[in-house]
């Protein structure tokens, strides 16, 4: 089934409600397709006697289940369409993952990008909507003179080579073994997230636009953590501080979190553990007496809504910064295994 520029098997979808018997079911769809929610629908209803919700929620990946809409509404199935599963991730109740495929011009893309690529030894990096177009990638690589290397996840990463917001550890595991990464999608945060984690260089290029960058993420990288350190600093006078815990069940980090207050309790602050399914300042509004929040939710909080906050927002890591067990020279992403 086509949905704009991207496309996956409903008859994934189908055949396991007819499997199952399953007969509700919740729908879950990222904002950029939500709007062919209706397709799916009817496709699902007309081929099955499932009837299907939509959570109109927002979807922010494999780690943003809605557990407790599907138990509040008693549904037998969550279907989640546009993401990989995260694999060390369990339920309580059946999810379906259905990736979603993009339509782009990963092939071009790349033939653009190997002028642009530093030695011979590629690490080839992308996210779930391009995976399917690796076997291409690698192809056009090697014929252009390089020799790619697709590298394995941890317990989170579903395919090779695949990349997410909070986690490398593909490109990690292949990074001393080469000269640079290319990254094939859209956006800067994952190949900036590579290039901190690795400090190799990173030519980015999106699939679609055929834009291809290079250079750029050093002097990101640098603008980044210079940002980051002013936030730090902003919290140096900080006595009361939240440390957040988000309960989506992929970004849940309890442990991190009772870390974090450990280290700022020896250093004489005042801690509150607060606990959000959202991360945003309007339910924070209320809690006045904090002058610093740690957010141990998704890392790409602090880096893209700091600034919505009346207060500093900190990685875990940023607060070792701050309370003097780490350097801001060694500054890395926050990343969940």
């Amino acid at each position: 089934m086509r949905l704009g520029s991207y496309f996956f098997d409903e008859r994934v979808v189908v055949d396991e409600i007819k499997k199952q018997g399953y007969k509700s079911v919740l729908l879950q769809l990222p904002d950029g397709i939500k709007r062919y929610a209706s397709l799916v629908v009817d496709k699902v209803e007309t081929e099955t006697d499932a009837r299907v919700m939509v959570s109109l929620d927002p979807c922010y990946g494999a780690c943003d289940v809605p557990l407790c809409a599907a138990k509040t509404l008693g549904v037998d199935l969550v279907v989640q369409l546009g993401h990989l599963p995260i694999p060390n991730l369990r339920f309580p109740l059946p999810v379906l993952f259905v990736n979603v495929s993009s339509d782009g011009r990963e092939e071009e893309a790349v033939k653009k990008a190997v002028k642009s690529l530093d030695g011979k030894r590629v690490g080839l990096v992308t996210t779930a909507q391009h995976i399917h177009k690796i076997p291409v990638m690698t192809r056009v690589l090697r014929e252009n003179g390089f020799e790619p290397m697709v590298g394995k996840g941890d317990g989170r990463i579903a395919e090779d080579g695949q990349v997410l917001g909070c986690n490398v550890s593909t490109a990690n595991s292949v990074s001393d073994m080469v000269d640079c990464f290319l990254f094939v999608g859209t956006g800067r945060f994952h190949p900036l997230a590579v290039a901190f984690a690795t400090d190799k260089p990173v030519v980015a290029v999106n699939p679609f636009t055929l834009e291809v960058l290079k250079d750029e993420f050093q002097v990101e990288k640098n603008r980044l953590v210079r940002r980051r350190y002013g936030f730090i600093t902003l919290a140096e006078d900080a006595e009361v501080f939240g440390v957040i815990v988000s309960v989506k069940p992929g970004q849940m980090r309890l442990r991190k979190a009772l870390e974090v207050e450990e280290k700022l309790r020896k250093h004489g602050k005042r801690v509150y553990r607060l606990v959000a399914d959202s991360v945003e300042p309007s339910v924070l509004k209320g809690f006045s007496d904090v002058q610093c929040l740690v957010s141990t939710a998704c890392p790409r909080i602090a880096f893209d809504d700091a600034l919505r906050f009346d207060v500093p927002l900190l990685t875990p890591f940023e607060v070792e910064v701050l309370v003097g067990e780490k350097s801001i020279e060694d500054y890395r992403f926050d990343i969940i295994p």
